[in-house]
């Protein structure tokens, strides 16, 4: 399959406000996943370029918090308006890196990575403290939240550029600054906010990015005295083991990792767009995100008379070029990616009635690229691999239910906590979801909607800590100081 030519103009770091001129020592290939191609070589970092990033992070905090609220806004939307003025450039380069379908990246991604700065452009004068009442009178209490210092920032492949500004924006909002490291899959975009910043006037070595390793630049990070702060999004297992490794300094951290989110259907809910809203939460991004509907529970009552529908739903959705604006699934985002999710279906063969999909698509077109097809299990058995681990590919499974306390009870019976919807016209059944339901983000007759002002994060082990909104300023990105004064002396 032929791919849009797309400029990839940076591929070195960007430290202290300028990209590196100096040649590699060695060059991390990436590869396009329509069509299995090289498509550039990226510089790869050393633990001495975190060094160096650190000094220069470090450096640029007397600079960046001499500037008063207002000044760093008008910076921070500055950078959102070069993100919008780039939206083509970035939305096409991320399609080319990480397959996800242009519809998705021009029409949400790049102006949502701008919102993140808008948003957290407005947050410097609003990180308040408190004043607190003491006995006896002469004394008095109160808390300052202050910038951490320097904040690593380990983003994942599966939505890079807006993942990146997610964090990025948060942390130098509250007066930090920050050490980006890329997946190693998905480098291009990141490296083009210090363009971006570099043109908004923000201080140089507040945004570093370093692509690199997980095991060499992520673990360094991770370790690393001059950092203060960890914010990792990756899956389980890394999660845990950035987590092992803070703890040689005790520095923070905050995780937002895997998923299997329950999506429930009430018989009082409106049917043909609860089903719409599940299934296409489950193929978006090729089901490779983290709050992607994975289990679907619907009433037995109902079963026979809605399981064709849901078929239905899941066959109408296009796997395809995914510059092409009609299509729904792209590739997975490489082919050992690709072969892990195939191995999960084979196990759902297995041990399920397979509905449709089942594997790549036939059509030999899509033979170079990292393609599967829509997929949807019945008969699922709960205790099984494909209904309690977590796939990350265009996999649904099917599950029936007698009654709501069931169907919850099921839905919290993994050990992921990220996400969770119900569909249902009662606020009785509603409520019932929302008091019982062991996910840190919840849906009621809607799924997958986020803002930069609603605060996220997992219960269990989809996370430790949140992002987004007040909460992520006062609880991640800053910390608090405690102060006596005696009134008397």
């Amino acid at each position: 399959m032929n791919v849009k030519n797309v400029d990839i103009l940076y591929t070195q770091p960007f430290i202290g406000g300028e990209y590196l001129t100096e040649a590699p020592a060695e060059t991390l290939p990436v590869f396009c996943p329509i069509n299995g191609r090289q498509i550039a070589g990226v510089f790869t970092c050393s633990e001495e370029h975190v060094d160096r990033a650190v000094l220069a992070a470090k450096a640029s905090l007397p600079v960046w918090n001499s500037l008063n609220a207002e000044n760093k806004g008008v910076i921070m939307r500055r950078i959102a308006d070069g993100i919008r003025k780039r939206n083509d450039w970035i939305a096409d380069l991320e399609t080319l890196n990480t397959g996800i379908p242009i519809a998705t990246t021009k029409g949400h991604f790049a102006n949502r990575s701008a919102a993140f700065f808008d948003y957290f452009s407005a947050i410097p004068d609003k990180i308040h403290g408190r004043t607190i009442p003491i006995d006896p009178g002469n004394m008095m209490s109160m808390t300052i939240h202050q910038p951490l210092g320097v904040v690593a920032i380990l983003l994942p492949w599966n939505a890079p550029f807006t993942e990146m500004s997610l964090a990025v924006a948060a942390a130098i909002g509250c007066g930090n600054a920050v050490v980006v490291k890329p997946a190693s899959e998905t480098p291009l975009t990141a490296l083009i906010l210090g363009e971006i910043c570099k043109e908004a006037g923000l201080p140089a070595g507040v945004v570093n990015i370093l692509p690199g390793s997980g095991s060499v630049v992520g673990e360094y990070m991770a370790k690393h005295p001059g950092i203060a702060k960890i914010s990792f999004t990756g899956d389980v297992a890394t999660g845990k083991s950035v987590l092992a490794n803070t703890t040689v300094n005790l520095k923070g951290c905050t995780l937002e990792l895997g998923g299997k989110a329950p999506v429930i259907i009430c018989e009082d809910a409106d049917l043909e767009y609860a089903i719409a809203q599940a299934t296409f939460s489950s193929v978006r991004n090729s089901g490779q995100i983290c709050t992607a509907a994975a289990r679907l529970f619907i009433p037995e009552s109902i079963a026979p008379k809605i399981k064709p529908i849901i078929v239905s739903k899941m066959e109408s959705y296009k796997v395809g070029d995914p510059f092409d604006p009609n299509t729904t699934l792209g590739p997975m985002i490489s082919k050992h990616h690709q072969q892990n999710v195939l191995s999960y279906i084979e196990k759902g063969k297995a041990s399920a009635k397979l509905l449709t999909g089942g594997g790549p698509p036939d059509d030999p077109e899509f033979k170079d690229g990292y393609f599967i097809d829509p997929t949807l299990f019945d008969d699922v058995s709960h205790d099984s691999a494909i209904a309690q681990e977590e796939i990350f590919g265009p996999v649904l499974c099917l599950f029936t239910y007698k009654t709501l306390e069931e169907a919850v009870d099921m839905a919290n019976s993994v050990r992921y906590g990220l996400a969770a919807s119900i569909f249902t016209g009662s606020i009785k059944n509603a409520m019932y979801f929302l008091d019982n339901s062991e996910a840190g983000l919840n849906w009621v007759n809607c799924v997958n909607l986020s803002h930069p002002a609603i605060t996220h994060g997992g219960f269990k082990e989809s996370g430790l800590g949140v992002q987004n909104g007040m909460e992520a300023v006062l609880q991640s990105y800053t910390r608090i100081k405690t102060v006596w004064i005696n009134k008397n002396i």
